[in-house]
């Protein structure tokens, strides 16, 4: 995924519950990009959960400093297993949430414009570009005793 590059613009790739139940809710965030957090040496990523109305799940949500143009192209994933969460960039693992969802969820991808952060002389269109999205489990499934 390549993140925006723009001070007033902000891409999320996330899953979120798609609520056959309620509480099925919560959200697992991938990666948050917010351009003007962007640099050449190091970007601001942000990673985690976050509950909605799921009473199961706490808030834990984490902004870390990468080494990383998130204008350029990098790899963001999410390992969601039935114990826990871990968040990779580029195969590198970033963080781990020791908590997790147990339901259904939908992948969403996320453009936006911040108004109060864009230049009134700004150029259209705004661009964010994925080349690929990859998902998948294991073939034998998770160990019982991972439940």
């Amino acid at each position: 995924m390549q993140g925006p590059g723009t001070a007033g613009n902000h891409a999320a790739l996330w899953m979120i519950g798609v609520e056959d139940q309620p509480e099925n809710c919560a959200e697992i965030c991938i990666c948050e990009l917010f351009g003007a957090d962007r640099g050449t040496e190091s970007s601001v990523v942000r990673f985690g959960v976050h509950p909605f109305h799921d009473p199961r799940i706490v808030d834990e949500f984490h902004s870390r400093t990468i080494a990383i143009d998130t204008a350029e192209f990098h790899v963001y994933a999410a390992e969601w297993s039935p114990d826990a969460v871990q968040f990779f960039i580029d195969n590198e693992l970033v963080g781990t949430v020791r908590q997790s969802l147990r339901y259904r969820m939908q992948l969403m991808l996320g453009l936006y414009e911040l108004p109060d952060r864009t230049p009134r002389d700004s150029i259209y269109p705004k661009r964010s570009k994925i080349d690929y999205v990859r998902v998948y489990q294991p073939l034998e499934g998770y160990r019982e005793e991972a439940r």
